[in-house]
């Protein structure tokens, strides 16, 4: 699992850092956006292996960045 990258996107940061938390204790790479414009540009540049996104974000919501 090690160098696995998880891009976990929440517009609430108690929720970023338990997950954050969570998955770094497990061993996977965690980058963190705080809304869908932010995922996107992340996404593009780091290509992430899994995504952790919330649905209502500011920006752009969580579908349109699965779009």
């Amino acid at each position: 699992m090690r160098g696995n990258r998880i891009l976990v996107v929440n517009d609430e940061p108690n929720i970023v850092r338990s997950l954050a938390f969570v998955f770094n204790k497990e061993g996977y790479d965690v980058s963190i956006a705080e809304d869908g414009a932010q995922a996107m540009t992340m996404i593009r540049k780091s290509k992430p292996d899994i995504l952790i996104l919330d649905v209502m974000m500011p920006n752009k919501s969580g579908y349109d960045v699965c779009r």
